[in-house]
């Protein structure tokens, strides 16, 4: 054996018999008791109205039937992330949106979840085979608003 490899083995088996748990008994502490004290809980001062909600989400039903108008294939995008100019829609970030689904002979009725920071939404129904500009309009939240997406 030559010594590189008798240095090796000898390194080796000190880190084996070095770095090993060994037996030892449990020392685990008895009877101590886990739980926080109602005095240190931070939230117990908290107060909310009774009338405030808690949900992160709101359910947003759509309702989408343009074959009335045309019998075209269609996309349908429904995203959050655009900019508007004197109540026009400029951009809209396609990248960003809650739903993609194409239309079946113009119709499409779903639900979304939207999470409550999405108040204003963009929708843009577009067409495959034409050279139609797409339909885009734009839903609010609002305080009261329906929350129904309705694109006839």
């Amino acid at each position: 054996m030559n010594k590189l490899t008798m240095y090796i083995t000898v390194f080796l088996m000190s880190l084996l018999f070095g770095c090993s748990g060994g037996g030892g008994e449990n020392t685990a502490a008895v009877g101590v008791d886990p739980t926080i004290p109602a005095s240190d809980d931070p939230a117990k001062d908290l107060v909310s109205n009774s009338d405030f909600n808690f949900s992160s989400s709101y359910k947003l039903d759509v309702d989408v039937d343009i074959s009335n108008n045309t019998k075209e294939r269609a996309f349908l995008s429904v995203c959050s992330n655009f900019t508007e100019e004197n109540g026009e829609v400029k951009k809209i970030d396609y990248e960003d949106c809650i739903l993609r689904t194409g239309l079946d002979q113009g119709r499409y009725q779903g639900e979304l979840k939207v999470t409550n920071d999405k108040v204003k939404l963009v929708s843009a129904i577009w067409f495959y085979d034409s050279v139609r500009a797409p339909i885009i309009s734009v839903w609010n939240k609002g305080d009261n608003a329906q929350s129904l997406l309705f694109i006839r």
